[in-house]
């Protein structure tokens, strides 16, 4: 069984929100930990500056347990995946994230083999079948991984704007920043 804990963004902003995502996270891995934080979605000038924000957040929030980190790269992205007990995928461009996840043609199946996912915006986006950007004003088709449609940075004025995912198939989950769901896929 694959956990997968979907975020809603802007987890940059440190606060207790986020803290609680991170720590549902954390409590998932082993005593000694192996997490692959991918950064596929950033910018790669930007991720060392991007990568200290989550560094402080495990290495605050961790309590007892090690947790080894590494940045995924793009050159050996699917053995690092097969190394890693957890895999976080931030949030950034979804573009940018999908067009990279499609260059590796096992990903899916290697991704359903770890016990843990969790993602961040574009990081819940691109496993969605749908997700609706209210800021860019546009539909995103995700790999599909898991049944759901979706948006995240959901804000409850803007509800009359996401009825266009009505349309489109999955379960609808609308995440807030800072919120989280957890969806467990059994293979």
């Amino acid at each position: 069984m694959t956990k997968f804990i979907l975020h809603g963004g802007g987890e940059t902003q440190r606060n207790e929100k986020h803290d609680k995502f991170f720590r549902e996270f954390i409590k998932n891995l082993p005593a000694k930990a192996k997490v692959l934080l991918v950064y596929f979605a950033v910018e790669d000038e930007l991720v060392l500056e991007k990568h200290l924000v989550y560094k402080e957040y495990f290495q605050e929030l961790s309590g007892e347990k090690e947790i080894d980190l590494k940045i995924a790269s793009k050159e050996n992205f699917i053995d690092e995946l097969k190394w890693a007990d957890g895999v976080y995928f931030r949030g950034g461009d979804t573009y940018s994230l999908l067009n990279q996840i499609k260059k590796y043609p096992n990903f899916k199946e290697e991704l359903l083999k770890k016990n843990l996912v969790a993602g961040s915006s574009a990081g819940v986006y691109f496993l969605a079948n749908y997700s609706f950007s209210v800021s860019r004003g546009i539909i995103y088709e995700g790999l599909g991984i898991l049944p759901i449609k979706t948006n995240c940075h959901y804000e409850g004025d803007k509800a009359g704007e996401i009825k266009i995912l009505d349309d489109y198939p999955g379960k609808l989950i609308l995440l807030k920043e800072g919120e989280y769901k957890i969806i467990n896929i059994q293979l």
